[in-house]
């Protein structure tokens, strides 16, 4: 299987409730170092930026991530236990990412394959997490329901109320 159909493969196995596992993938695959390693800490920054990327506030919908200010910041430990509780272990079980934590710091690399497609074709990989969040974006947002017809004369008459 060629590393672009096991990257399409595996973005696939991610569904609507896992786009901040792709969110996390696509900060690891733009600011991993030559080997695929990035710092938990690191990662986390670029979790926060990548989201308000994904899903802009008013403030940052300029693209000045400090016009935000303070409600942008990810409360640390909270989203720290998310990203070892859910994130990375569904990034390990679709063989895109694995990770080692001694306490409070880690390390996450992407794994072999997906380290030699980024190696190939770094810009390719990124944008294909990139379309796979904005494909699982698209499809949750939900569509207007139809406005049926009113008949007429079945509506309720109100009378007599003070």
């Amino acid at each position: 299987m060629s590393e672009n159909n096991r990257l399409t493969e595996v973005l696939h196995a991610f569904g609507p409730s896992d786009v901040s596992c792709l969110v996390a993938l696509r900060a690891l695959a733009a600011l991993a170092g030559v080997g695929g390693t990035l710092a938990v800490d690191d990662l986390l920054e670029g979790m926060e930026a990548e989201y308000r990327r994904v899903y802009p506030s008013p403030a940052t919908a300029d693209g000045d991530p400090a016009a935000a200010g303070e409600m942008s910041r990810f409360p640390a430990p909270a989203t720290l236990d998310y990203l070892r509780e859910h994130v990375l272990p569904r990034l390990a079980e679709q063989g895109a990412a694995e990770s080692h934590s001694n306490g409070s710091s880690g390390v996450v690399w992407l794994t072999p394959w997906l380290t030699e497609a980024r190696a190939n074709d770094p810009a390719g990989v990124v944008s294909s997490v990139d379309a796979r969040i904005t494909e699982l974006l698209a499809a949750s947002t939900p569509a207007l329901s139809p406005q049926l017809p009113t008949r007429r004369g079945s509506t309720l008459r109100a009378e007599g109320l003070v």
